[in-house]
């Protein structure tokens, strides 16, 4: 039906005319029947655009284009938490795992969270509402939640968006012994990839029932570290006279195995 709306309306299988217009019909009914070529140019264009635009090649072809272009889309990632290169610990290790991610280009990466510094190109930024609804357009879902921020968010992600299919993974560090009792059930039912990072969180949350648990490290920045090395080895009054390429490292604090 729509096929052959839009060839009448485009004039290709017939005339148009304006409503209640008899003159006109009369006209264009009296050309078509007394011109030949009229007609048959008329009775062939019809048929020809339908199939062109609405036949079964192209339904199949359109399908077709529908489903590989589905097959290349992005995989769709969102990060709770705060983001910030240069902020605490899960603040920065949050906007180093969405930088990572966005530099491949199978990945489509989203912050959700009050924070993110400095803003990284093609990287959106929304803020999390109290009412857990959806920041994105209507019918967004995500296909991966990475959730690390404290307190931890021990519950599943919203439904809006965060539905059928979509996966939640988390970072939980933790450093006083066995986990809170209550924590227990929503970790094991509503998270789906639980990761910690270090050896001494793995035995603690093992300990505590959860059996399924990665081991997850914090990444180091080499790089970095080794220019504040480079820079701490300017030569001090401080250094040894027998040998100024010493670096020499204060540690104020505590150890304990949740540190470790």
């Amino acid at each position: 039906n729509d096929g052959t709306f839009d060839s009448d309306r485009t004039s290709l299988g017939g005339k148009i005319c304006p409503h209640g217009d008899v003159k006109c019909f009369a006209n264009n009914l009296n050309e078509l029947l007394t011109n030949s070529e009229e007609w048959n140019k008329a009775s062939h264009a019809s048929s020809s655009f339908v199939a062109d635009n609405y036949g079964a090649r192209k339904y199949v072809h359109d399908w077709l284009s529908i489903l590989n272009n589905i097959s290349k889309q992005y995989t769709q990632v969102i990060i709770e938490g705060n983001a910030v290169a240069n902020g605490e610990s899960m603040e920065s290790q949050n906007w180093h795992i969405a930088n990572m991610l966005n530099a491949m280009s199978v990945f489509k990466v989203y912050v959700l969270g009050d924070k993110f510094e400095p803003p990284i190109d093609r990287v959106s930024h929304f803020k999390k509402d109290e009412r857990n609804s959806s920041p994105f357009l209507t019918g967004f879902q995500a296909d991966i939640v990475i959730r690390q921020n404290w307190p931890p968010a021990a519950h599943a992600a919203p439904v809006s968006y965060c539905g059928f299919g979509c996966r939640v993974t988390m970072i939980l560090p933790w450093e006083f012994g066995a986990l809170p009792e209550f924590w227990i059930k929503p970790l094991k039912d509503d998270i789906d990839y639980l990761w910690a990072p270090s050896r001494y969180n793995v035995e603690i949350f093992r300990k505590s029932g959860l059996k399924e648990v990665g081991l997850l490290p914090a990444g180091i920045d080499c790089t970095a570290l080794m220019k504040s090395i480079d820079h701490a080895k300017k030569p001090s009054s401080l250094d040894p006279p027998d040998d100024p390429d010493v670096v020499k490292f204060v540690f104020s604090g505590g150890f304990y195995p949740g540190k470790a």
